[in-house]
Formats: C-alpha cells, sequence, structure tokens
C-alpha cells in the first residue's frame, strides 16, 4: 500500500503572531526516502533513513537543540521544541520570539529545516547504473536547524572530520519544502463577524542556480584522510 502525502502536509507552516512571535510547524525529513546525492563518509550516495530511526533518537536523547543554520543556538527540546515521528517522518513544532527568526518570517526567508548527527548506524548498497545506496537505521540526533541565510542544498552535503579522521558531525537538509507562511498582524475584523488574514504561500524556495553541487572539498579532504 502506497502512502499518499499531499504536498500541504509536507510544508513547513509559518505564523507571525500579534505579539511578534512565530509558531512554526513541520516535517524536517522525510522517512524511506530516497535522497538526492549527498556527501557521507562513503563519497556521494543517496541516502534513506529508515522508518523508526527518527523516534528512537528523540527518545534516547538528553536534548536536541533548536538552531538557526547550524550557528546559533536559540532553544531546544527543554525550552519548548517538539520533535515526533510520525507516519510521514520526522516533524518539529516551535514557538519562538528570536528577533532573527521573527525578521525572516516577516520577510519569507525561512527556506527549510536541516537537522545535525552523529554516530549513524548503516548499510550500503552498490547499485550498478546509479550511485550507493546508504540506509540508515540509528543515529544520534544533535539539533534540528531552520534554514535562513544558507542553501539549503548546501546544507545537505556537510561532513565535519575531526583530525583524526573519526566523523563528527553530519548535517542534512530537506531540501523540498513548501513553505506556507500566514500573518496574523495584518487581521482584519469586518461588521458581518467575518475575519481575514493575509496568507502567503512561497513555493519552490530552494535556490538551485546550476543544479549541480560542487563536491570538491569535500572529495578532497576524504583524500587526504586515506593518505594519513
Amino acid at each position: 500500500m502506497y502512502k499518499i502525502q499531499r504536498k500541504e502536509e509536507k510544508a513547513l507552516k509559518v505564523e507571525i503572531r500579534a505579539d511578534d512571535s512565530v509558531h512554526i510547524e513541520g516535517y524536517v525529513n522525510v522517512c524511506e526516502r530516497e535522497s538526492r546525492p549527498v556527501a557521507t563518509p562513503y563519497g556521494k550516495v543517496n541516502e534513506v533513513i529508515a522508518e523508526g530511526t527518527f523516534q528512537r533518537a528523540v527518545d534516547s536523547a538528553d536534548e536536541v537543540g533548536l538552531m538557526v543554520d547550524h550557528e546559533r543556538l536559540i532553544g531546544s527540546t527543554k525550552t519548548g521544541l517538539e520533535l515526533s515521528e510520525d507516519a510521514i517522518g520526522l516533524r518539529a513544532e516551535l514557538d519562538t520570539s528570536d528577533e532573527e527568526v521573527v525578521e525572516a518570517a516577516k520577510a519569507g526567508k525561512i527556506k527549510g529545516w536541516s537537522f545535525g548527527f552523529r554516530k549513524a548506524v548503516d548499510s550500503l548498497e552498490q547499485r550498478a547504473e546509479k550511485l550507493p545506496l546508504r540506509r540508515i537505521t540509528e543515529l544520534v540526533l544533535d539539533e534540528v536547524s531552520l534554514i535562513i541565510n544558507k542553501n539549503p542544498c548546501y546544507s545537505a552535503t556537510s561532513v565535519e572530520v575531526r583530525a583524526d579522521g573519526d566523523i563528527d558531525v553530519e548535517q542534512r537538509a530537506y531540501v523540498e519544502t513548501t513553505v506556507e507562511v500566514t500573518d496574523r498582524t495584518t487581521t482584519t475584523a469586518y461588521d458581518d463577524g467575518s475575519v481575514y488574514t493575509r496568507k502567503v504561500h512561497n513555493e519552490n524556495v530552494v535556490e538551485e542556480t546550476s543544479g549541480v553541487i560542487d563536491y570538491t572539498e569535500f572529495d578532497n579532504r576524504l583524500a587526504a584522510l586515506r593518505r594519513v
């Protein structure tokens, strides 16, 4: 049986509230779906995160951070960030008054989600006419990020390697996000009791200028590590 997923169900929904805060909810990543090519410890592969992986990671984590662009911490699961896995994937919900996030929401500049993880338990399937397929069944979830200033396509290719050659942190972005913005600060009430709220749909928010991701720096770093 196939899962039918309407596009709006997977949208990143942003609600700008009258108290100058924002409510954000949506999917950080989708389970059991083959990704676009990403950079990994194995080189370039397509990737699938198995169903149940995210829920186990959330359940076992003492705290998962909420960041902007993987650079600035603005909250966590201990301060209101809600994370859970459902039939689609890892879902996040939060309220924030962070000034940068609020201004980005008003300007329509929130591009999507990304997440950082470590210690992946995985398997690799070699395929004749396609990139290898990496299947992740366990991971340590460190943080989820709202992507504002970065290009989500490039956030999806990041692998941090320590000096001893071990993989430190991998990052993945959900690059097929539709962002739906509701601005309740412009709500208008009419004499007949009806209410109008400005609603903006930002489709195809990911910039893909060339359609090709440059893996040169990542490949060079892996090659240097192999020579050690």
